[in-house]
């Protein structure tokens, strides 16, 4: 199952980041919560909140963040911390045309 969006949008003013070890956490002032990530899920986070992507090109703009091939980006670890991220309200599905 993919889980997709047209676009999907943050905003940096929605969160606060502080780094721990090998992880981020990050306090959502919209919810009150605070959500631990891994680094791969915060560089995605990051991407988001910095310049919403369409949703087709996002793998591929993230492959590139990280420094990867996109065969390297598998679907179902994006699709997983896209979920993640959305569940813990950090972004949001979008669907305005960028």
């Amino acid at each position: 199952m993919q889980f997709t969006a047209l676009n999907w949008l943050s905003d940096a003013s929605w969160f606060s980041t502080k780094m721990v070890d090998d992880y981020f956490l990050i306090y959502n002032y919209r919810s009150g919560d605070t959500h631990v990530l891994n680094a791969i899920s915060y560089e995605l986070l990051e991407l988001i909140a910095q310049n919403p992507v369409p949703a087709g090109q996002l793998k591929e703009v993230f492959a590139q963040r990280l420094q990867v091939t996109s065969t390297e980006v598998h679907d179902q670890l994006l699709n997983n911390a896209l979920k993640s991220l959305d569940e813990a309200g950090l972004i949001e599905p979008s669907e305005m045309r960028l």
